[in-house]
């Protein structure tokens, strides 16, 4: 797999929010998004490679249970993603995907999280891992009220808990982070959605290995 970078932290949106972790994020994107607050991990040639049995020989070695497996985009390498989740697993590692919801990997990930983009939406691969996936979380990224909404009615009526799907400020920054949140957050409580943080925007404006 091409790597961009392996760091530990802490999980800075979702269900598991603060959980610390390990993170391996891949190098390489099918989705070019202007606004892609990881945009140093979109080109492949930009990482190095590493092969499963040495990442999963750091994720032993490494203190958190969770390990983050991100990107630019996981299911690129779709034979090593489920080779590693598996090595993981193994391993006693709990194990989170973060995919934009693109491409169908049966990875076997204890949790899979979606963040599907509004000008790359896939319905039936959302609606496959939502399916088949042990666990599912959905991650609106969205810059105003009008967004979310959309966004909203094409996972609303899919296979997945009402509380697993968040919606969440797209910002760079922490200013900007702010700002959108003062929108999304009288939306969110007028149509009974969930609001989240995105703590590593609020925390770290989005520095590497944070």
């Amino acid at each position: 797999m091409r790597i961009h970078e392996v760091f530990e932290s802490v999980q800075g949106e979702g269900i598991w929010l603060g959980m610390p972790s390990l993170f391996i994020r891949v190098a390489g994107c099918n989705v070019r998004c202007r606004w892609c607050d990881t945009a140093r991990a979109r080109v492949a040639r930009g990482g190095r490679e590493l092969s499963v049995d040495e990442l999963v020989r750091r994720a032993k070695q490494a203190g958190p249970q969770h390990v983050v497996i991100t990107g630019g985009e996981p299911t690129l390498y779709a034979e090593e993603l489920v080779e590693i989740c598996r090595g993981l697993r193994r391993a006693g590692k709990i194990v989170t995907v973060e995919t934009n919801a693109t491409r169908f990997v049966d990875c076997r990930a204890h949790l899979v999280s979606l963040s599907p983009k509004e000008h790359a939406w896939n319905q039936d691969v959302i609606a496959a891992y939502c399916k088949r996936a042990a666990g599912v979380q959905i991650k609106l990224v969205a810059r105003t009220a009008r967004e979310a909404e959309r966004m909203w009615e094409r996972v609303a009526g899919l296979a997945v808990a009402r509380e697993r799907v968040f919606v969440m400020p797209r910002a760079r920054t922490r200013v900007a982070h702010e700002r959108v949140a003062e929108e999304l957050i009288p939306w969110c409580v007028a149509h009974d959605v969930r609001f989240a943080v995105r703590a590593q925007t609020v925390l770290w404006n989005n520095a590497a290995g944070r």
